[in-house]
């Protein structure tokens, strides 16, 4: 937990901000206000945590050596976070070769083939870090499309629920009327709805010719 999530405050957050949400976590945390011995010393180290936080964040100077050092912090921890990655993806690469390596020993030990032609399947089927890449795009790629499908559901779905709403709104008389009367009262949003309406009746058209 960073300074500015100790004293609950926004890490953009103005100087003014800082010292307002200071004084009303230090009257909600002050020690002589709890009714518990428990309550008393958990506010105790709270508050000394609190003011920890505002002694810096409260100064310009220590503040901007506060945000460079937490900035820092997390490009390390995303650096750290890229070469994990980076070492799994590398051990699953030495992982399915160690496989393939298996299964092809496997099958020239059970084969009775000639040498020369156990060597061709097996130079065929070693499983190189340009097959590990190619895999792990493919399934990537299934990952992609496997999302946009969820959420092209989700939006038809959104969608499908909006029309029903609409068309009760329109044939529900008493909105009926009233969305007339603001459409007949507002000429803008008749010039708008004109052009909507040409612009529905193109698409149309050019639908139906393209199936024609």
């Amino acid at each position: 937990m960073n300074l500015y999530e100790i004293l609950e405050v926004n890490e953009n957050a103005s100087q003014e901000t800082i010292n307002k949400i200071y004084k009303i976590q230090a009257k909600r945390y002050h020690p002589d206000l709890q009714k518990t011995q428990a309550e008393k010393k958990k506010a105790e180290e709270k508050m000394k945590q609190i003011n920890d936080a505002y002694s810096i964040l409260s100064n310009e100077q220590k503040r901007k050596e506060y945000d460079e050092d937490l900035k820092q912090a997390r490009l390390k921890k995303e650096q750290e976070s890229k070469a994990q990655i980076i070492n799994e993806m590398r051990q699953n690469y030495e992982i399915e070769q160690q496989r393939y390596t298996a299964k092809n020993t496997n099958n020239e030990n059970n084969s009775n083939v000639p040498n020369s032609q156990i060597n061709n399947n097996n130079k065929k089927q070693i499983y190189t870090k340009k097959d590990y890449i190619k895999d792990y795009n493919r399934r990537l790629k299934q990952f992609k499309w496997q999302l946009f499908i969820k959420r092209l559901k989700e939006n038809l779905i959104t969608i499908f629920i909006m029309a029903v709403i609409i068309t009760f709104i329109w044939f529900f008389p008493p909105t009926h009327r009233y969305i007339m009367k603001i459409y007949e009262e507002n000429t803008a949003l008749q010039f708008f709805m004109q052009i909507f309406v040409k612009f529905i009746k193109v698409i149309k058209e050019t639908i139906i010719a393209m199936f024609k």
